[in-house]
């Protein structure tokens, strides 16, 4: 399979830093999943362009978003539960003392 060149690499992630700029970590994550996809469908024959254009109409704009979303929620929660975690192991070393 061929990779990208840099001026394609650089549309992806201009792409996703137009539209979805909260979390870096994500949108890397994101870029590497365009980029393997946009690659896959050129290795079937396609063009970068009609490539791009069936990536994003399988990862719409939507779609990216409530992943982003899921992806937001999902730290939350887990920083909540992270924090509850260390407030029990605190509460229950400071009654075996």
């Amino acid at each position: 399979m061929k990779a990208l060149n840099q001026q394609q690499v650089q549309f992806l992630t201009d792409y996703l830093s137009n539209h979805f700029s909260q979390y870096r970590a994500l949108r890397e994550e994101l870029l590497d999943h365009l980029c393997c996809q946009v690659e896959a469908e050129m290795a079937k024959g396609q063009t970068f362009h009609q490539a791009t254009q069936s990536t994003f109409e399988l990862f719409s704009e939507e779609t990216l978003r409530d992943i982003e979303q899921q992806t937001i929620f999902s730290l939350q929660n887990n920083r909540k539960k992270m924090i509850k975690v260390f407030a029990f192991s605190l509460l229950a070393a400071m009654m075996t003392i």
